[in-house]
């Protein structure tokens, strides 16, 4: 069983015993308030109409604690799946604004900021990869001027003296 469906059925036995409990405590009062002769019929007319009463109320109860706390955390479980699926576009559904829409919330407003991480990252690749490629191009243009010179260095019969930005002599 998952922890909704224990949630909901603890709320309900909660309620139902609280509920049969107060009738136990209400039971002897009329006992001692009500006459001997007439317990035995209105005791019992009076438990049939709590045990009537209250199994609506607790049903009600049940139901209502149902929609404004399991189903939200189910609807924030099956949405966080999908997320963690990849899906960033899936948001929660933000029904109240108590503490639990206030967690819808702040769900939604992390996705929105992973996502927008995410497409970050991409637009930061993508001009790594640009830069990474005009690179490459100005590495080849290099090593050909760089083969130019040498061809044109080798074909010269005399010296050469270069002196390099640094002040060093470099010969050929």
């Amino acid at each position: 069983m998952k922890l909704s469906g224990k949630l909901a059925v603890i709320i309900f036995i909660g309620i139902f015993l609280a509920t049969t409990l107060a009738i136990f405590i209400v039971a002897p009062l009329i006992d001692y308030l009500v006459p001997a002769a007439l317990i035995s019929g209105v005791l019992l007319k009076f438990l049939i109409i709590l045990v009537f009463l209250i199994l609506p109320i607790t049903a009600t109860i049940w139901w209502i604690l149902l929609k404004s706390i399991v189903n939200p955390i189910e609807s924030f479980n099956k949405a966080a799946k999908m997320i963690s699926n990849g899906n960033l576009g899936q948001r929660v559904q933000v029904w109240t604004s108590d503490e639990i829409g206030e967690l819808g919330s702040n769900i939604n407003i992390m996705v929105t900021n992973l996502a927008k991480a995410f497409q970050s990252m991409a637009y930061s690749l993508r001009d790594e990869r640009q830069k990474e490629k005009e690179l490459s191009i100005t590495l080849g243009q290099i090593e050909k001027e760089r083969a130019k010179a040498e061809v044109l260095l080798s074909s010269i019969d005399e010296g050469i003296i270069l002196i390099a930005q640094n002040q060093k002599i470099r010969l050929f």
